[in-house]
């Protein structure tokens, strides 16, 4: 993993954004195209991965979970790699957000709270 250490952080320029949406659920791109509008964010969408695609044992200890958390888990992974050979943060989001109507507010303080800080994961809620 890339530990990126900004002194000047700024998350919507210097991250990777995308959210992950299944192929078959148009409603959730729809709406997400529209969130994403509202607050003037581009982002890329990201097929989400089914569980399905990973047989493998080492996935087994996530099989007590529900499908959908396990495609959404790896999923998320995957944006993570893809901004990480880019060199930039992921901004990884789910296809059912609703930004806060003071997103860009919000995002100001997180900067600041970065700023001077090595950090891999910042977990919105």
């Amino acid at each position: 993993m890339i530990y990126l250490n900004l002194y000047q952080v700024n998350l919507l320029t210097d991250s990777y954004i995308s959210y992950i949406n299944l192929r078959q659920r148009e409603d959730r791109q729809e709406h997400m195209i529209r969130e994403l509008k509202r607050v003037n964010i581009q982002a890329d969408r990201f097929e989400a991965y089914t569980p399905d695609l990973f047989p493998d044992a080492k996935y087994d200890r996530m099989r007590n979970t529900t499908p959908g958390a396990i495609g959404c888990h790896m999923s998320q992974i995957a944006v993570m790699m893809l901004a990480s050979a880019h060199g930039q943060h992921a901004m990884v989001m789910e296809d059912d957000l609703i930004f806060a109507d003071d997103f860009h507010k919000r995002v100001e303080i997180m900067e600041q709270f970065l700023q001077g800080k090595t950090w891999d994961i910042v977990w919105w809620r």
